[in-house]
C-alpha cells in the first residue's frame, strides 16, 4: 500500500501529517515482531473459540481442558511473554465463566477420567464438584449420597 502511486499522491503520505506516522509504524521491524507475538498468543484462542462455536457436540466438558491447553501452548511458544497473556486469559476466565460448572464438566468427562492421571484426586476439581452439588441439591441426605459417590 505504501509504495503505490495512490498512497504517494495522497495527502496522508506527506511528512509531518499525523497519518504519515501510520506508514512509519507499519514499515518498522518492531511493529511486525510485536504483531507476530500477538498472533502466536491469539491463534490457540481462535482455535478454541472455533471449536466451542461448533454445534455438533456439547463443549462444556472440554472447555476447561482447552483453556489449560491454551496456557501450556502459549508458555511453550513464547516463554518470555507468556505470563502476560496467561494473566489476561485467567482474569477473563474468572470474570466471565462459571468456573465451578466448567471444572465439574471437565471432571465428569469420562474421556479425561481415563487419560489424565490423578484427576480424581485434584482438590480444586473436587471442591468445585462439592460446590455444584450443594447448589443443585437442597436435601442434605441426597447431597451426602452424591458426595459419597465421588470417593
Amino acid at each position: 500500500m505504501f509504495v503505490s502511486a495512490d498512497w504517494q499522491e495522497s495527502r496522508y503520505a506527506r511528512v509531518g501529517i499525523d497519518e504519515s506516522h501510520v506508514e512509519n509504524l507499519v514499515t518498522s521491524q518492531l511493529f511486525w515482531q510485536r504483531a507476530e507475538k500477538v498472533v502466536k498468543a491469539i491463534k490457540p484462542l481462535y482455535e478454541v473459540l472455533h471449536t466451542v462455536d461448533s454445534e455438533r457436540y456439547p463443549q462444556i466438558g472440554f472447555l476447561y481442558y482447552m483453556m489449560e491447553w491454551i496456557k501450556k501452548y502459549i508458555s511453550e511458544n513464547d516463554p518470555k511473554h507468556a505470563q502476560k497473556f496467561i494473566n489476561i486469559i485467567e482474569r477473563r476466565w474468572d470474570y466471565q465463566m462459571g468456573r465451578d460448572l466448567h471444572l465439574v464438566a471437565y471432571y465428569l468427562n469420562s474421556r479425561f477420567q481415563y487419560i489424565i492421571s490423578g484427576i480424581d484426586m485434584d482438590n480444586e476439581l473436587l471442591a468445585a464438584l462439592r460446590n455444584v452439588i450443594y447448589k443443585m441439591v437442597s436435601d442434605s441426605k441426597i447431597t451426602s449420597l452424591c458426595l459419597q459417590e465421588t470417593k
